[in-house]
């Protein structure tokens, strides 16, 4: 017998730390739960703590400030595109270019999460989570020298389940040829355009 749903989930085009993603727990593969964007440790005290990584370098990944949680609580982060923002320099001035990454396929795929379960006010569990990144691959070294891991599914059960020292020798860049990316408008810089217009590609 199926499960009945925990939470309903929205389409979502701009999504911005700090509000909610949806993570798939090591402890238990076949729950989708919402969680914050934006990891404290389990030692950590979200009320206090004034670092709330978004992304965790998977070449630190066995620190101290991730290494418990990376053991413990592995989980995989469903997406269907990423954005990436492409520094050029017009008349000695900075511009930030937004791109769309997406697979060529079009597919769902899953990045590489670790998170932690602390107690909000109310008493109930509250689910932090990073992205954990790794360095480009040749399609992501023209936009930007790091990019999030996307864990195969034939790795899945590998990263959910497999001997932490064994999960990182996987956490690498996807092979290039299995991504696309496209420019896409400014209005992605605001969170508040959450909708499909901020997907469009737009003339280089």
């Amino acid at each position: 017998m199926a499960k009945a749903p925990l939470f309903d989930v929205a389409p979502h085009y701009n999504i911005a730390p700090s509000q909610l993603i949806i993570g798939v727990t090591k402890n238990s593969p076949f729950i989708a739960r919402q969680m914050l964007w934006g990891f404290v440790p389990t030692w950590g005290d979200p009320g206090k703590s004034k670092i709330r990584p978004i992304n965790a370098r998977a070449e630190k990944i066995n620190t101290s400030f991730y290494k418990g949680d990376f053991e413990r609580n592995r989980c995989l982060i469903p997406a269907n595109w990423f954005y990436e923002w492409k520094r050029i320099s017009v008349d000695g001035k900075e511009k930030k270019i937004p791109y769309l990454i997406q697979m060529r396929d079009k597919r769902l795929f899953s990045f590489a999460g670790v998170y932690s379960v602390h107690e909000d006010a109310r008493g109930k569990d509250l689910y932090l989570a990073a992205i954990i990144t790794t360095k480009a691959n040749s399609l992501m070294k023209s936009i930007h020298e790091r990019m999030p891991v996307i864990v195969e599914k034939h790795d899945y059960e590998l990263y959910m389940d497999g001997d932490a020292r064994k999960v990182v020798e996987i956490l690498k860049p996807l092979v290039s040829s299995k991504l696309e990316a496209y420019r896409v408008s400014k209005l992605v810089n605001n969170p508040m355009n959450d909708n499909r217009q901020v997907t469009e590609a737009v003339e280089d």
